[in-house]
């Protein structure tokens, strides 16, 4: 069934949130006045979520995450990075003349979607491009993480997290050290940090977004390996990977 769909402005400039709900007085005018259109934008039990917390009494003013959405140039590359690296299943393919949108799952108990859409060149209202974002945050990785190890590339804390500590790393470190992970970027914190954070910490995807690893650290990449990376926990116990510079 159709819900409405009204973007939020941000304090943060890299993120938009997008508010999902079945009545809209606003989202009803704009439709009576030939403003909307119709996209496919979750997948089923996405929906079905939202309709349980609509109407719930200890729900009905809280927010919940149900997709995190990425615009991106190239749907091949984020297809193979998402089900080949990190082994997650294609949950939405919904495509027009318009747009092709791709939702992925992580496991089949995921409740959050991980999308990512690719419009035509016309829908983008000015000479910045999305291939244009995708490119300078790759620029980015290419020159800092080259290195692992080091910390300062600043789009690191941009990311969302695959958080589930009962799945192993294994089979993502596995395809990170094949040829055919060579050229992914990845981020190791000090390995002599205990628990999720220490280890094989950030991923990047193609667009040059980045996922938080929180996961069972079972095996970590080639790169982690380093023991100039070995250094000290900060004061406190009190280490924090978006604080460290790491090595260069």
């Amino acid at each position: 069934s159709p819900s409405y769909n009204p973007l939020k402005t941000s304090p943060q400039p890299s993120s938009t949130p997008e508010i999902y709900g079945e009545d809209s007085t606003y989202g009803l005018q704009r439709k009576l006045a030939g403003k909307t259109h119709t996209e496919v934008r979750l997948g089923a039990k996405q929906a079905a979520a939202i309709k349980a917390h609509v109407g719930a009494t200890a729900s009905s003013d809280l927010l919940y995450a149900t997709r995190v959405s990425r615009g991106t140039a190239d749907l091949d590359a984020i297809d193979t990075f998402y089900l080949d690296a990190m082994g997650a299943t294609l949950d939405v393919d919904a495509s027009t003349d318009y747009f092709e949108r791709h939702c992925f799952k992580y496991t089949t108990s995921s409740t959050v979607d991980i999308c990512f859409v690719k419009r035509d060149d016309s829908a983008t209202s000015s000479d910045f491009s999305v291939a244009d974002m995708e490119g300078q945050m790759n620029a980015v990785h290419a020159n800092l993480l080259v290195s692992p190890m080091c910390g300062t590339d600043k789009w690191l804390d941009n990311h969302h997290a695959f958080d589930d500590f009962e799945m192993s790393t294994s089979s993502i470190v596995e395809y990170l050290d094949s040829d055919a992970g060579a050229d992914l970027y990845y981020y190791c914190s000090p390995t002599t940090v205990d628990g999720s954070l220490g280890g094989f910490h950030y991923i990047i995807d193609p667009t040059g977004w980045g996922i938080q690893i929180d996961m069972d650290a079972t095996e970590q990449p080639s790169g982690c390996a380093d023991a100039a990376r070995q250094l000290p926990i900060q004061v406190g116990d009190t280490y924090n990977p978006a604080c460290d510079l790491g090595t260069c």
